[in-house]
Protein backbone atom coordinates (compact mmCIF):
# COMPACT_ATOMS: atom_id res chain seq x y z
CA UNK A 1 0.00 0.00 0.00
CA UNK A 2 2.52 2.26 0.96
CA UNK A 3 4.59 1.96 -2.65
CA UNK A 4 0.79 2.19 -4.57
CA UNK A 5 0.78 5.97 -2.90
CA UNK A 6 4.15 7.11 -3.28
CA UNK A 7 3.12 6.01 -7.38
CA UNK A 8 -0.28 7.84 -7.37
CA UNK A 9 1.61 10.75 -6.13
CA UNK A 10 3.64 10.91 -8.77
CA UNK A 11 1.44 9.99 -11.45
CA UNK A 12 -0.35 13.35 -10.67
CA UNK A 13 2.88 15.35 -10.84
CA UNK A 14 3.50 13.60 -14.32
CA UNK A 15 0.19 14.54 -15.26
CA UNK A 16 0.50 18.18 -14.04
CA UNK A 17 3.66 18.36 -16.12
CA UNK A 18 1.71 16.95 -19.55
CA UNK A 19 4.29 14.18 -19.76
CA UNK A 20 1.83 11.42 -18.66
CA UNK A 21 1.69 10.20 -22.20
CA UNK A 22 4.67 9.45 -22.43
CA UNK A 23 4.68 6.88 -19.68
CA UNK A 24 1.32 5.06 -20.62
CA UNK A 25 1.88 1.24 -19.87
CA UNK A 26 4.98 1.98 -18.20
CA UNK A 27 5.16 -0.50 -14.85
CA UNK A 28 5.80 1.26 -11.52
CA UNK A 29 9.22 0.58 -11.43
CA UNK A 30 10.14 2.39 -14.70
CA UNK A 31 8.57 5.27 -13.14
CA UNK A 32 10.72 5.23 -10.03
CA UNK A 33 13.89 3.93 -11.50
CA UNK A 34 14.78 0.79 -11.76
CA UNK A 35 18.09 0.78 -10.15
CA UNK A 36 17.59 3.43 -6.99
CA UNK A 37 13.96 3.28 -6.54
CA UNK A 38 13.65 7.00 -6.92
CA UNK A 39 12.58 8.89 -10.02
CA UNK A 40 15.51 9.51 -12.39
CA UNK A 41 16.54 13.17 -13.20
CA UNK A 42 15.48 14.60 -16.96
CA UNK A 43 19.08 16.20 -17.08
CA UNK A 44 20.79 13.17 -15.88
CA UNK A 45 23.26 11.18 -18.59
CA UNK A 46 24.50 8.76 -16.57
CA UNK A 47 23.59 5.02 -15.83
CA UNK A 48 20.31 5.53 -14.05
CA UNK A 49 18.86 7.15 -17.06
CA UNK A 50 16.73 4.84 -18.95
CA UNK A 51 17.12 4.66 -22.57
CA UNK A 52 13.22 4.66 -24.62
CA UNK A 53 12.75 1.43 -26.28
CA UNK A 54 12.03 0.97 -30.07
CA UNK A 55 8.59 1.17 -29.68
CA UNK A 56 8.64 4.66 -27.95
CA UNK A 57 11.11 5.58 -30.63
CA UNK A 58 9.45 4.00 -33.59
CA UNK A 59 6.80 6.31 -32.56
CA UNK A 60 8.61 9.69 -32.15
CA UNK A 61 9.96 9.44 -35.55
CA UNK A 62 6.48 8.66 -36.90
CA UNK A 63 5.22 11.50 -35.28
CA UNK A 64 7.30 13.89 -36.68
CA UNK A 65 6.73 12.45 -39.80
CA UNK A 66 3.06 13.42 -39.81
CA UNK A 67 4.30 16.75 -38.54
CA UNK A 68 6.32 17.47 -41.55
CA UNK A 69 3.23 16.65 -43.76
CA UNK A 70 1.13 19.18 -41.76
CA UNK A 71 3.40 22.44 -42.30
CA UNK A 72 6.47 23.15 -44.51
CA UNK A 73 9.59 22.79 -43.24
CA UNK A 74 12.24 25.72 -42.66
CA UNK A 75 14.17 25.03 -45.75
CA UNK A 76 10.77 24.61 -47.70
CA UNK A 77 9.73 28.12 -46.53
CA UNK A 78 13.35 29.68 -47.16
CA UNK A 79 12.93 28.39 -50.66
CA UNK A 80 9.85 30.32 -51.98
CA UNK A 81 10.48 33.74 -53.28
CA UNK A 82 10.30 36.51 -51.82
CA UNK A 83 7.70 39.41 -52.29
CA UNK A 84 8.75 42.02 -54.97
CA UNK A 85 9.65 45.84 -52.73
CA UNK A 86 7.68 48.85 -54.16
CA UNK A 87 6.36 46.74 -57.05
CA UNK A 88 5.00 48.31 -59.59
CA UNK A 89 6.71 51.68 -59.58
CA UNK A 90 4.20 53.72 -60.89
CA UNK A 91 0.59 52.95 -60.16
CA UNK A 92 -1.01 49.65 -61.64
CA UNK A 93 -2.96 46.78 -60.32
CA UNK A 94 -1.64 43.68 -60.76
CA UNK A 95 -4.38 40.82 -62.10
CA UNK A 96 -3.08 37.59 -62.06
CA UNK A 97 -6.08 35.70 -64.05
CA UNK A 98 -6.12 38.34 -66.55
CA UNK A 99 -5.95 36.98 -69.89
CA UNK A 100 -2.77 37.36 -72.48
CA UNK A 101 -2.65 40.41 -74.78
CA UNK A 102 -0.62 38.97 -77.73
CA UNK A 103 0.59 40.99 -81.48
CA UNK A 104 -1.32 44.53 -80.25
CA UNK A 105 -0.46 46.84 -82.84
CA UNK A 106 -1.87 50.15 -82.03
CA UNK A 107 -2.17 51.50 -77.98
CA UNK A 108 -4.11 55.16 -77.67
CA UNK A 109 -3.05 56.39 -74.36
CA UNK A 110 -5.95 58.72 -74.58
CA UNK A 111 -8.49 56.47 -76.17
CA UNK A 112 -7.20 54.01 -73.56
CA UNK A 113 -7.75 51.47 -76.44
CA UNK A 114 -6.43 47.72 -77.78
CA UNK A 115 -6.11 47.43 -81.32
CA UNK A 116 -4.63 43.83 -82.43
CA UNK A 117 -2.99 42.53 -85.48
CA UNK A 118 -5.15 39.53 -85.39
CA UNK A 119 -8.90 41.53 -86.55
CA UNK A 120 -7.71 45.17 -86.49
CA UNK A 121 -10.47 45.66 -83.83
CA UNK A 122 -10.40 47.22 -79.98
CA UNK A 123 -10.29 44.75 -77.63
CA UNK A 124 -8.24 43.62 -74.10
CA UNK A 125 -7.67 40.10 -72.89
CA UNK A 126 -10.57 39.00 -70.54
CA UNK A 127 -10.58 40.12 -66.78
CA UNK A 128 -7.57 43.00 -68.60
CA UNK A 129 -8.37 46.50 -67.33
CA UNK A 130 -6.90 49.69 -68.81
CA UNK A 131 -7.23 52.89 -67.06
CA UNK A 132 -6.92 56.37 -67.96
CA UNK A 133 -5.11 58.61 -65.24
CA UNK A 134 -4.19 61.92 -64.95
CA UNK A 135 -0.29 61.71 -66.49
CA UNK A 136 -0.52 57.94 -67.41
CA UNK A 137 -2.76 55.17 -68.60
CA UNK A 138 -1.75 51.79 -67.15
CA UNK A 139 -2.92 48.41 -68.70
CA UNK A 140 -2.93 45.51 -66.62
CA UNK A 141 -2.88 42.24 -68.30
CA UNK A 142 -1.09 38.56 -68.12
CA UNK A 143 1.38 38.27 -70.80
CA UNK A 144 2.50 40.27 -73.04
CA UNK A 145 4.10 39.12 -76.78
CA UNK A 146 4.94 41.89 -79.07
CA UNK A 147 5.85 40.05 -82.01
CA UNK A 148 4.37 42.96 -84.62
CA UNK A 149 5.66 46.47 -84.64
CA UNK A 150 3.41 48.10 -82.01
CA UNK A 151 2.61 52.11 -82.04
CA UNK A 152 1.87 53.98 -78.70
CA UNK A 153 0.28 57.14 -79.19
CA UNK A 154 -1.91 59.89 -77.05
CA UNK A 155 -0.81 62.37 -75.06
CA UNK A 156 -0.18 60.13 -71.88
CA UNK A 157 2.16 57.97 -70.62
CA UNK A 158 1.64 53.79 -71.38
CA UNK A 159 2.12 51.68 -67.90
CA UNK A 160 1.92 48.03 -68.55
CA UNK A 161 1.64 45.75 -65.34
CA UNK A 162 1.84 42.22 -66.51
CA UNK A 163 0.92 39.25 -64.04
CA UNK A 164 3.07 36.92 -66.50
CA UNK A 165 6.35 37.57 -68.76
CA UNK A 166 7.17 40.36 -71.32
CA UNK A 167 8.93 39.30 -74.31
CA UNK A 168 9.48 41.80 -77.23
CA UNK A 169 10.09 40.76 -80.56
CA UNK A 170 9.07 43.50 -82.40
CA UNK A 171 9.87 47.28 -82.01
CA UNK A 172 7.74 49.12 -79.54
CA UNK A 173 7.51 53.09 -80.82
CA UNK A 174 6.33 56.15 -78.49
CA UNK A 175 8.39 58.97 -80.37
CA UNK A 176 8.07 62.29 -81.13
CA UNK A 177 7.40 63.22 -84.57
CA UNK A 178 8.98 66.61 -85.14
CA UNK A 179 7.00 69.16 -82.96
CA UNK A 180 4.15 66.91 -81.76
CA UNK A 181 5.20 65.19 -78.62
CA UNK A 182 5.54 61.34 -77.85
CA UNK A 183 2.68 60.04 -75.34
CA UNK A 184 4.11 61.20 -72.15
CA UNK A 185 6.29 63.86 -73.25
CA UNK A 186 5.83 67.34 -71.14
CA UNK A 187 4.47 70.39 -73.50
CA UNK A 188 6.41 72.62 -71.48
CA UNK A 189 8.52 73.66 -68.18
CA UNK A 190 11.38 70.74 -67.51
CA UNK A 191 13.81 70.24 -69.48
CA UNK A 192 12.76 73.12 -72.54
CA UNK A 193 14.94 74.34 -74.27
CA UNK A 194 15.35 78.25 -74.43
CA UNK A 195 13.10 80.84 -76.46
CA UNK A 196 15.41 82.29 -79.67
CA UNK A 197 14.61 85.66 -78.39
CA UNK A 198 16.09 87.49 -82.02
CA UNK A 199 16.67 86.15 -85.61
CA UNK A 200 20.08 85.96 -84.23
CA UNK A 201 19.48 83.83 -81.68
CA UNK A 202 18.04 80.38 -81.92
CA UNK A 203 15.94 78.43 -79.38
CA UNK A 204 17.56 76.18 -77.38
CA UNK A 205 17.36 72.34 -77.52
CA UNK A 206 15.10 70.02 -74.55
CA UNK A 207 16.80 68.37 -72.12
CA UNK A 208 15.52 65.21 -70.13
CA UNK A 209 18.45 62.48 -69.17
CA UNK A 210 20.97 64.87 -70.23
CA UNK A 211 21.33 69.01 -71.20
CA UNK A 212 19.71 69.87 -75.06
CA UNK A 213 22.39 72.06 -76.94
CA UNK A 214 22.03 76.13 -76.63
CA UNK A 215 20.67 78.02 -79.95
CA UNK A 216 23.02 79.40 -82.32
CA UNK A 217 24.40 83.10 -82.02
CA UNK A 218 25.15 85.10 -78.83
CA UNK A 219 23.07 84.48 -76.57
CA UNK A 220 20.93 82.14 -78.24
CA UNK A 221 18.38 80.14 -76.52
CA UNK A 222 19.66 78.28 -73.29
CA UNK A 223 20.15 74.58 -73.65
CA UNK A 224 17.48 73.23 -71.87
CA UNK A 225 18.86 71.16 -68.72
CA UNK A 226 18.64 67.49 -67.12
CA UNK A 227 15.42 66.71 -65.01
CA UNK A 228 13.44 63.91 -63.49
CA UNK A 229 16.08 61.51 -62.25
CA UNK A 230 14.30 59.99 -59.63
CA UNK A 231 13.70 56.29 -59.86
CA UNK A 232 9.60 57.07 -59.62
CA UNK A 233 9.46 60.19 -62.25
CA UNK A 234 7.96 59.11 -65.06
CA UNK A 235 7.88 61.74 -67.72
CA UNK A 236 8.56 61.72 -71.19
CA UNK A 237 11.00 64.49 -72.89
CA UNK A 238 10.75 68.00 -73.20
CA UNK A 239 10.61 70.21 -76.20
CA UNK A 240 13.31 72.20 -77.66
CA UNK A 241 12.79 76.01 -77.25
CA UNK A 242 10.65 78.25 -80.01
CA UNK A 243 12.41 80.18 -82.68
CA UNK A 244 12.08 84.17 -82.70
CA UNK A 245 8.78 85.60 -83.42
CA UNK A 246 5.23 84.31 -83.20
CA UNK A 247 4.85 80.56 -83.70
CA UNK A 248 3.50 79.74 -87.23
CA UNK A 249 4.04 83.37 -88.13
CA UNK A 250 4.99 81.56 -91.50
CA UNK A 251 2.29 79.02 -91.53
CA UNK A 252 2.04 75.70 -89.92
CA UNK A 253 4.70 74.70 -87.16
CA UNK A 254 6.98 77.14 -88.16
CA UNK A 255 9.26 78.45 -85.49
CA UNK A 256 8.62 75.69 -83.09
CA UNK A 257 10.37 73.72 -80.98
CA UNK A 258 10.29 69.50 -82.39
CA UNK A 259 8.48 67.80 -79.21
CA UNK A 260 9.90 65.75 -76.50
CA UNK A 261 9.97 61.97 -77.29
CA UNK A 262 6.79 59.78 -75.33
CA UNK A 263 7.26 57.48 -71.84
CA UNK A 264 6.74 53.94 -71.61
CA UNK A 265 6.99 51.50 -68.94
CA UNK A 266 6.81 47.67 -69.03
CA UNK A 267 6.62 45.87 -65.38
CA UNK A 268 6.62 42.35 -65.33
CA UNK A 269 5.96 40.20 -62.18
CA UNK A 270 8.08 37.52 -63.62
CA UNK A 271 10.49 38.86 -66.24
CA UNK A 272 10.89 40.87 -69.00
CA UNK A 273 13.08 39.61 -72.33
CA UNK A 274 13.49 42.01 -75.23
CA UNK A 275 15.08 40.14 -78.12
CA UNK A 276 17.79 40.57 -81.09
CA UNK A 277 14.66 41.91 -83.11
CA UNK A 278 13.18 43.86 -80.34
CA UNK A 279 13.27 47.44 -79.64
CA UNK A 280 12.03 50.56 -77.67
CA UNK A 281 12.28 53.60 -79.56
CA UNK A 282 11.07 57.21 -77.97
CA UNK A 283 13.51 59.36 -79.51
CA UNK A 284 12.62 63.23 -79.65
CA UNK A 285 11.26 65.51 -82.79
CA UNK A 286 12.89 67.55 -85.20
CA UNK A 287 12.37 71.72 -84.80
CA UNK A 288 10.49 72.96 -87.33
CA UNK A 289 11.60 75.28 -89.92
CA UNK A 290 12.65 78.87 -88.98
CA UNK A 291 9.92 81.36 -90.16
CA UNK A 292 11.57 83.93 -92.88
CA UNK A 293 13.16 87.00 -90.77
CA UNK A 294 13.63 84.98 -87.56
CA UNK A 295 15.86 82.36 -85.94
CA UNK A 296 15.00 78.65 -86.21
CA UNK A 297 13.53 75.85 -83.08
CA UNK A 298 15.44 73.72 -81.01
CA UNK A 299 14.95 69.92 -81.10
CA UNK A 300 12.98 67.95 -78.74
CA UNK A 301 14.63 66.06 -75.83
CA UNK A 302 14.63 61.66 -76.35
CA UNK A 303 11.62 60.27 -73.95
CA UNK A 304 11.77 57.71 -71.27
CA UNK A 305 11.37 53.56 -71.44
CA UNK A 306 11.38 51.89 -68.28
CA UNK A 307 11.62 48.44 -67.68
CA UNK A 308 11.01 46.70 -64.08
CA UNK A 309 11.08 42.53 -63.54
CA UNK A 310 13.01 40.42 -61.14
CA UNK A 311 14.72 39.03 -64.27
CA UNK A 312 15.41 41.53 -67.67
CA UNK A 313 17.21 39.75 -70.70
CA UNK A 314 17.82 42.62 -73.32
CA UNK A 315 19.54 41.62 -76.41
CA UNK A 316 17.54 44.13 -78.60
CA UNK A 317 18.04 48.12 -79.41
CA UNK A 318 16.41 51.25 -76.86
CA UNK A 319 16.82 54.03 -78.17
CA UNK A 320 15.97 57.68 -76.47
CA UNK A 321 18.04 60.11 -78.62
CA UNK A 322 17.45 63.78 -79.46
CA UNK A 323 15.75 65.61 -82.53
CA UNK A 324 17.80 67.94 -84.35
CA UNK A 325 17.38 71.31 -84.02
CA UNK A 326 15.53 73.58 -87.29
CA UNK A 327 17.54 75.22 -89.49
CA UNK A 328 17.70 79.10 -90.07
CA UNK A 329 15.36 80.75 -92.81
CA UNK A 330 17.77 82.58 -95.49
CA UNK A 331 16.54 86.40 -96.51
CA UNK A 332 14.20 84.93 -98.85
CA UNK A 333 12.72 81.79 -97.56
CA UNK A 334 12.09 79.53 -94.85
CA UNK A 335 14.59 77.54 -93.25
CA UNK A 336 14.41 73.94 -93.45
CA UNK A 337 13.41 71.34 -91.00
CA UNK A 338 15.40 69.54 -88.46
CA UNK A 339 15.35 65.72 -88.12
CA UNK A 340 13.44 63.48 -86.17
CA UNK A 341 15.69 60.89 -83.74
CA UNK A 342 16.23 57.67 -85.30
CA UNK A 343 16.52 53.81 -83.74
CA UNK A 344 20.40 54.14 -83.88
CA UNK A 345 23.41 55.51 -82.52
CA UNK A 346 23.66 57.91 -85.69
CA UNK A 347 22.55 61.81 -84.26
CA UNK A 348 19.85 63.48 -86.28
CA UNK A 349 21.17 66.21 -88.29
CA UNK A 350 19.83 70.11 -87.57
CA UNK A 351 17.72 71.30 -90.34
CA UNK A 352 20.62 71.98 -93.22
CA UNK A 353 21.12 75.38 -94.38
CA UNK A 354 18.77 77.15 -96.92
CA UNK A 355 21.00 77.15 -100.12
CA UNK A 356 18.30 80.16 -101.65
CA UNK A 357 18.89 83.27 -100.60
CA UNK A 358 21.82 84.22 -98.06
CA UNK A 359 21.71 84.04 -94.13
CA UNK A 360 20.72 80.57 -93.22
CA UNK A 361 22.35 78.94 -90.23
CA UNK A 362 22.47 75.14 -89.71
CA UNK A 363 20.88 73.35 -86.88
CA UNK A 364 22.14 71.48 -84.25
CA UNK A 365 22.68 67.81 -84.49
CA UNK A 366 20.72 65.66 -81.67
CA UNK A 367 22.16 63.46 -79.39
CA UNK A 368 22.99 59.81 -79.92
CA UNK A 369 25.04 56.95 -78.60
CA UNK A 370 28.01 59.11 -76.81
CA UNK A 371 27.46 61.88 -79.37
CA UNK A 372 26.48 65.04 -77.81
CA UNK A 373 24.29 67.09 -79.07
CA UNK A 374 25.88 70.74 -81.10
CA UNK A 375 24.58 74.36 -80.97
CA UNK A 376 22.63 75.88 -83.88
CA UNK A 377 25.08 77.62 -86.28
CA UNK A 378 24.87 81.10 -85.73
CA UNK A 379 24.09 83.44 -88.19
CA UNK A 380 21.74 86.48 -89.70
CA UNK A 381 19.37 83.71 -88.74
CA UNK A 382 20.25 81.52 -86.90
CA UNK A 383 19.83 77.67 -86.40
CA UNK A 384 18.14 76.12 -83.44
CA UNK A 385 20.05 73.83 -80.94
CA UNK A 386 20.02 69.98 -80.71
CA UNK A 387 18.16 67.87 -78.20
CA UNK A 388 19.47 65.97 -75.68
CA UNK A 389 19.06 62.33 -74.48
CA UNK A 390 16.69 60.74 -72.64
CA UNK A 391 16.32 58.32 -70.00
CA UNK A 392 16.02 54.41 -70.06
CA UNK A 393 15.51 52.59 -66.58
CA UNK A 394 15.97 49.31 -65.51
CA UNK A 395 14.77 47.82 -62.46
CA UNK A 396 15.44 44.20 -61.05
CA UNK A 397 16.30 41.82 -58.55
CA UNK A 398 19.20 39.50 -59.99
CA UNK A 399 21.86 40.79 -62.40
CA UNK A 400 20.60 41.00 -65.47
CA UNK A 401 21.26 39.93 -69.16
CA UNK A 402 22.22 42.92 -71.23
CA UNK A 403 23.22 42.82 -74.52
CA UNK A 404 22.13 44.51 -77.56
CA UNK A 405 22.13 48.10 -77.57
CA UNK A 406 21.10 51.12 -75.72
CA UNK A 407 21.44 55.09 -76.76
CA UNK A 408 20.09 56.99 -73.42
CA UNK A 409 20.97 57.70 -70.45
CA UNK A 410 21.08 54.08 -68.57
CA UNK A 411 19.77 53.99 -65.12
CA UNK A 412 19.94 50.72 -63.12
CA UNK A 413 18.40 50.03 -60.09
CA UNK A 414 18.98 46.51 -57.93
CA UNK A 415 16.38 47.02 -54.95
CA UNK A 416 13.50 44.91 -56.09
Amino acid sequence: MRNLSVVTIWSLVLVGAGLVAACVGDSPDKLLGEDSGSIPDSGSTGDSATTPDAADSSSAVDAGDASSDAAPSVDAVSDAPLPLVDFPTFSGTILPDAGDLIDPVIIDTDAVTVQLAADGGAALPAGATFVKGVNRSTLSIGALSIGKPLIVKGTLALVVVASKGVTLSSSVTARAIGTVRGPGGIPSGGGTGGLGLANTKGGGGGGFGDVGAAGGGTGGGLAGTSFGPLLTDLSGGAPGGNGSGPAGTCGGSTGLGGGGGGAVAFSSVVSIVVNANGSIHVGGGGGAAGCTGNSAPGGGSGGLAFLEAPTITMNGFIAANGGGGGGGPSDSSNGLVGSDATLSTTPAPGGPVQSSGSGSGKGGNGAAGATAPTVGQASTNSGGGGGGLGRIRLRYRTVPTLGGTFSGTKQEYSNL
